[in-house]
């Protein structure tokens, strides 16, 4: 059978450049592929490439975290369960707010990019103790999922006494900000008046009590000091 050749626009080239680098990255056999591309305008060998670079794409596109997705597919979850009135939540520690039996419930979502084992993550300090102190109407929302078919993502609702039950103290955390200038000139943000600031006496303070804390419990669990 006679092989013709065809010709592959530079577009196309600098495409599948980009989308080989992706998902080949570590692969050594990826330079000779790239080499192929450039000198090679066989049928076959242009034909694999193609295979090679749609593969590409797909895997560079699983690999994306998406948490807007995750607050859409949480959305049409809850709603599929009887909540209402779902949006977006503003100025609150949780991602939405929903009702449902006359009760306005604050969501807090826990979402997880791996297909697979067990979920872990953080909770905030800020989204804690709104928790607690709305124990009846504030739920955390654990989901993993990547596609946009919601029968393959997998959810689960827990209420606060029941979640609190697999969190644990860690260290408080700081939130850092940076504002971006021309040409990527980083500058110091204009904070408000109400914004606590980080400082060495913070720190210090923030740092032994949190050590006071970790020896009460070790303390009360009995636990052997060092």
């Amino acid at each position: 059978m006679e092989l013709h050749s065809f010709s592959i626009s530079p577009k196309f080239l600098e495409k599948a450049r980009k989308g080989l680098n992706v998902s080949f990255k570590y692969n050594q056999s990826c330079n000779l592929l790239i080499f192929l591309l450039n000198y090679s305008t066989n049928l076959i060998i242009c034909f694999t490439i193609c295979l090679l670079f749609k593969k590409g794409k797909h895997m560079a596109k699983a690999k994306v975290v998406s948490d807007r997705l995750a607050k859409l597919k949480c959305g049409e979850w809850l709603e599929k369960v009887g909540f209402t009135d779902i949006k977006s939540a503003r100025n609150q520690s949780c991602d939405l707010i929903a009702r449902k039996s006359n009760k306005t419930y604050f969501i807090e979502i826990k979402y997880s990019s791996k297909e697979e084992g067990n979920f872990f993550g953080t909770v905030m300090l800020t989204e804690m103790y709104q928790a607690i102190c709305n124990k009846e109407n504030y739920l955390f929302l654990v989901c993993r999922g990547i596609g946009d078919d919601i029968n393959e993502w997998f959810f689960k609702l827990f209420s606060v006494e029941d979640f609190i039950k697999c969190c644990t103290l860690t260290t408080p955390i700081f939130l850092y900000h940076l504002d971006v200038k021309e040409h990527n000139d980083l500058t110091f943000p204009n904070f408000s008046e109400n914004t606590t600031l980080a400082s060495e006496t913070l720190i210090k303070q923030m740092w032994k009590d949190f050590q006071k804390w970790k020896l009460q419990r070790k303390v009360s669990n009995g636990d052997k000091l060092l």
